[in-house]
């Protein structure tokens, strides 16, 4: 990584002090020289323009803004030209120069997006350079490979997710392409908590640029992939302004003393037998922030302190639901106090919907069952979207009400609430605890089965699983195996089946008559 980043200093083209090109400028945007919106600084920066740039070899590529407030400072799309290599097609630019979580500029003052020119060539090489012998797929279910570069040397960060697609609609050629997150390196630990929300969603906004790609005008796909793109980098904004803490105050819970008032106690053992059974996902609707940023609080003790940071608190503002978050809450009028399921759906993991309006919790499939639901709401808008209609499918009968018959959650409500709220917390630590000890045992009984997602436990495999694990209830079942699954992927699958199999199995019974 040293050497390219040396040979990407010398390549691309140098910045005098002044901000101005020196006599090798090929880095001219589509406007003429540089953009006059921005000041270099001690030669190292080149403050674009928003027309273009060069993204290698004297081919100009398009340039975007992402915002005031993003963490990244770039993000640059790639391809492999099978007669001038790795370019850059198209690179939307950020600013960094306020740091990450800062307040957006004033009214009418835009602050400049500051990128290093030597790295816009760099990026194109570095990530496709050594996937020349890479066949590309020719199928929307091509694997993403992800790289990650931390590059002190030039001091930036490289996330790269590599994909196959055509050119354009008039190129049907499959090619390599890449998505390359860049940011300072000083931001790497503001960052990391937040990839795998970012390996979770940027697969998806691939899947919609391979078909923009083989269905539209180049420039019109762009365009339409950063209205996609901008959703996403709000929500990485929210975190960064309104992230759950790591460490919970008890006092800020529903078992803080004098706090119990708030919430009967049926309503709580709902809330929290829900979002142990979604594997720590929930979404939590109300119109009083104070009320709704309690019940966060509440449930974030029973998610990790990693879940925690891609968790985010309610807002008087930016009411918007994001996808794949653990925790977050939303401020709705009492009129109006639903999420649309169209956007739930997007999420990979099942979610929980808590109502402290009407005390209302209801929760999606249970996992094996909402992964064949997404996958045909997903096949259903990218087949919307190349038709060039409206992204939206009508996804119905997603949500069903919870149930108060966990006898895990029971005990543990009647527990937790008779000492002093001092000793609260480490019950509730303890709990937890309790859960993934037996979810570790769990995983090791399948183990000793031979069990796997290819060959799932039998009935009376999973009886006897549930006899000597004290699982009689079905509700202790479901949180367990949501513990399962973070320990072991694909866990709910070996225990309850594949429910895409078993739906495909029910259409041969039925077609056989």
């Amino acid at each position: 990584a040293a050497a390219a980043a040396a040979d990407a200093d010398q390549g691309g083209t140098p910045v005098k002090s002044d901000g101005s090109c020196c006599s090798r400028g090929s880095c001219d945007a589509a406007g003429g020289g540089h953009g006059g919106d921005g000041e270099g600084e001690g030669g190292d920066f080149w403050p674009f323009g928003d027309g273009g740039a060069d993204g290698g070899f004297g081919e100009r590529c398009g340039v975007s803004r992402l915002g005031s407030n993003t963490l990244f400072t770039a993000i640059a799309l790639s391809f492999w030209d099978n007669v001038l290599g790795p370019r850059v097609k198209h690179l939307w630019l950020g600013h960094t120069r306020s740091g990450y979580g800062a307040p957006a500029p004033p009214p009418g003052q835009r602050e400049p997006a500051a990128f290093p020119v030597t790295l816009l060539p760099f990026i194109a090489k570095c990530t496709l350079n050594g996937e020349i012998s890479r066949t590309p797929a020719s199928d929307d279910t091509a694997l993403t490979e992800h790289k990650f570069y931390v590059l002190h040397e030039i001091g930036f960060i490289i996330s790269s997710f590599v994909f196959s697609s055509v050119v354009d609609e008039r190129d049907k050629h499959e090619t390599l392409f890449s998505i390359s997150l860049v940011l300072p390196v000083n931001q790497l630990s503001a960052y990391l908590p937040m990839h795998r929300l970012c390996a979770d969603r940027i697969p998806s906004l691939i899947k919609k640029l391979r078909v923009l790609l083989g269905s539209s005008p180049t420039t019109d796909a762009l365009n339409k992939f950063s209205d996609e793109l901008r959703p996403f980098l709000t929500n990485i904004d929210s975190l960064g302004i309104a992230s759950v803490r790591e460490g919970i105050d008890i006092n800020r819970t529903v078992f803080g003393s004098g706090n119990e008032v708030f919430f009967d106690r049926a309503f709580v053992r709902r809330a929290i037998t829900s979002h142990l059974q979604t594997g720590g996902v929930t979404v939590v609707i109300g119109s009083d922030l104070h009320v709704v940023n309690m019940v966060i609080n509440t449930l974030a003790i029973f998610n990790t302190p990693q879940e925690r940071r891609v968790s985010r608190y309610a807002q008087d503002k930016d009411n918007t639901y994001a996808p794949d978050l653990f925790l977050q809450g939303l401020i709705r009028d009492e009129g109006d106090v639903d999420v649309d399921p169209q956007a739930v759906i997007q999420s990979q993991r099942p979610s929980t919907l808590i109502n402290v309006v009407t005390k209302t919790v209801r929760q999606t499939k249970q996992r094996n069952e909402y992964r064949v639901i997404r996958e045909e709401s997903e096949q259903g808008q990218l087949a919307n979207l190349k038709e060039g209609r409206s992204s939206e499918f009508m996804v119905t009968e997603l949500f069903h009400d919870v149930l108060d018959r966990s006898t895990l959650v029971k005990e543990l409500t009647e527990e937790v609430f008779q000492p002093h709220p001092h000793i609260r917390k480490a019950l509730l630590e303890q709990f937890c605890r309790y859960l993934y000890r037996r979810a570790t045992v769990m995983v090791e009984y399948a183990d000793a089965h031979g069990a796997s997602t290819t060959r799932q436990l039998t009935d009376s495999e999973v009886q006897a699983m549930r006899r000597e694990l004290n699982l009689s209830c079905d509700q202790d079942l479901v949180i367990i195996l949501a513990c399962a699954e973070k320990l072991r992927a694909g866990m709910t699958e070996t225990v309850l089946g594949d429910a895409a199999v078993k739906q495909q199995q029910l259409v041969d019974i039925l077609t056989s008559f």
